[in-house]
This record gives C-alpha cells, structure tokens and sequence, in this order.
C-alpha cells in the first residue's frame, strides 16, 4: 500500500495566498520531502521566520528579539506555537506582560508585530 503524503496545511495556504498555479503546489511537494539539499530541508523553519520578520527587514530590534527567542526557544516553529498560545491563553498572556523588567521574554510591541504577521498568513485564526 502507498502511503499518500500532502503538504503542510501552511504550506498549502501560503501557496494559496499568494494564488500559485497548481504546477507549483505539484513541483514544492515531490521535491522538498525526497531532497538532500541542505535548504530545503529547512523551508519550513526558513517559512517561519520570514513569516514572523515580515515587513521588518531593515529593523535591527525585531530581528535581535527574534534571535532571543530563537536562542530561548529553539525553532521557530516553537516561536510560532508560543506566540499561538500567547494569543489564546489571557492567563498566560497577563503573566508573560506583567513580569519584572528583565524576566521579560518578549514585550507587547514584539508580540503583536509577530502576531500581525501570524494572522495576515493564516498561522493564527482569529
């Protein structure tokens, strides 16, 4: 029996988004999974951050925040589920903003310029 492998859902409504002709839905999927490429492995961590840093090239102060969290973190695809619960979770939202100064891991300004992006890609529903 062959096992039937799709892309990513937020691969696919990228590709959407951006009104892609089926040829390149059918072109990202044989060649990302079954290539030894060093890049491509890495397109979903690669999406994640483009996602989270767009519209912020020139910006040193989102890309230093974005580093922190990677550091914190490790992928940004947990960057993306903490920013996820972050949006969900009012608890956990009023304990990571009211923390102490330097116990801060990610201000309110950061966060909603991260969530913006999340949203505007479908990452996050609102």
């Amino acid at each position: 029996m062959v096992s039937v492998r799709y892309l990513d859902k937020n691969i696919t409504t990228q590709l959407i988004n951006m009104n892609c002709p089926n040829i390149v839905f059918r072109n990202v999927w044989q060649y990302c999974p079954h290539t030894t490429r060093p890049e491509i492995p890495n397109l979903k961590e690669d999406l994640y951050k483009s996602i989270l840093s767009l519209g912020y090239i020139k910006n040193n102060y989102v890309y230093s925040s974005l580093n922190r969290l990677f550091d914190l973190l490790g992928s940004y695809k947990k960057i993306v589920i903490f920013i996820n619960l972050i949006y969900k979770n009012n608890e956990l939202r009023r304990e990571i903003f009211n923390a102490p100064g330097s116990a801060k891991i990610i201000t309110m300004g950061k966060y909603i310029r991260y969530r913006h992006n999340l949203i505007r890609m479908g990452l996050i529903t609102e």
